[in-house]
């Protein structure tokens, strides 16, 4: 199986989760089996499988599926401790989205779109905190990842810039 339905099960659950966030259990419980999707979508990508994309494209190596098995079953165990000590409710959503973006940086042969999907990654979690029933905590907590999200990505991709002028 090629990358497309990890993507689309990690992307759009993260979707659904905010979409329904208004609604804790449905939520969680959302969240959790998405999750759990995902791990069982990571476990049936096979390496050396590429979707063309225009002039470019994704693929998948040994690498990134070992990345993205590991990943989204620590995605799901943190979930599920988080759940159990009532800890972040957003967690499950935020742990989609970024495997999601973890997935295209990794399988992306352009480093500049690669560094572009990571950071779009990072904002992501930043924006899940800026929500307005948290309050001001909530948006001051948001508002500081979000500056650092926006300051690593700018350095990431001046650094690819220069990787790529220099060598």
């Amino acid at each position: 199986m090629s990358l497309l339905p990890f993507l689309l099960i990690t992307g759009l659950g993260a979707i659904a989760v905010i979409a329904v966030r208004a609604q804790p259990r449905v939520a969680t419980g959302l969240g959790l089996a998405t999750l759990a999707l995902s791990v069982i979508a990571a476990l049936l990508i096979r390496p050396g499988e590429s979707i063309p994309i225009g002039s470019t494209g994704i693929a998948t190596t040994d690498y990134v599926r070992v990345f993205l098995v590991l990943t989204a079953l620590a995605c799901l165990l943190l979930a599920i401790v988080g759940e159990a000590t009532e800890g972040k409710r957003d967690a499950p959503a935020v742990a989609l989205g970024i495997l999601a973006s973890c997935a295209l940086a990794l399988s992306l042969p352009d480093a500049r779109v690669a560094v572009l999907a990571a950071t779009a990654g990072g904002a992501f979690g930043a924006l899940v905190a800026l929500v307005p029933d948290r309050g001001r905590t909530g948006a001051t907590v948001g508002a500081r990842v979000l500056r650092a999200t926006a300051v690593a990505g700018t350095m990431a991709i001046a650094a690819t810039a220069l990787l790529l002028v220099y060598l």
